[in-house]
């Protein structure tokens, strides 16, 4: 499990995420579903605000995305 996301669950269930191989699964597996909903949402976003501006893959929200999905350990 990704450090970061192993440092969530033990905030979320307490140092049982170390001991319990079924609940470190299903913690790593909810983290990744969230940070994938999350990346997908910037990912899939074409406009920005309200100016309609449309933005290119290299864009600030595409590298934050990237960014977020390494920070947590989620390959593509």
């Amino acid at each position: 499990m990704n450090e970061q996301i192993r440092q969530l669950a033990r905030q979320a269930f307490g140092s049982t995420i170390d001991t319990d191989p079924i609940l470190v699964y299903e913690a790593e597996k909810f983290a990744e579903l969230i940070v994938r909903e999350c990346v997908d949402r910037i990912e899939n976003t074409t406009f920005l605000g309200d100016t309609k501006e449309w933005f290119e893959p290299n864009d600030v929200l595409w590298t934050a995305a990237q960014q977020i999905k390494e920070h947590f350990g989620v390959e593509e």
